[in-house]
C-alpha cells in the first residue's frame, strides 16, 4: 500500500515543516529583545515581513480555494436535473 519512498518522502516534508516553524518562531519571538546591530539580527529579514508574508499567502489560499470551491458548484448546478422556469420562478425537473 505504501512504500518506503512515500515513508521517506513524509519525513522530509515534516522535517522542512518543523525546520520552517522554529526559524519563523525564532523570528518572531527571538529578534524583538536583540539589538539591532547585534549579529544575530543578519540571519533573518525584517520583522515587518514576519506578518505581512503570511498574511498574503493566507489570503492566497483562501481565494484559490473559494475559488474552486465555486467553480464546482456552478458546475454542480449546471449540470443538475433542476432548472428555475423564468416565467414562474419555480423549480421543475427535467
Amino acid at each position: 500500500m505504501f512504500s518506503l519512498r512515500d515513508a521517506q518522502l513524509g519525513h522530509l516534508i515534516q522535517t522542512c515543516t518543523v525546520l520552517g516553524f522554529t526559524y519563523y518562531l525564532l523570528w518572531m519571538t527571538l529578534t524583538p529583545f536583540v539589538n539591532r546591530d547585534h549579529f544575530l539580527q543578519h540571519y533573518f529579514p525584517p520583522r515587518e515581513y514576519g506578518v505581512i508574508v503570511p498574511c498574503l499567502i493566507t489570503c492566497l489560499l483562501l481565494g484559490v480555494a473559494y475559488t474552486i470551491y465555486g467553480l464546482s458548484a456552478i458546475f454542480e448546478f449546471r449540470g443538475s436535473r433542476f432548472h428555475i422556469d423564468a416565467a414562474n420562478g419555480k423549480e421543475k425537473i427535467e
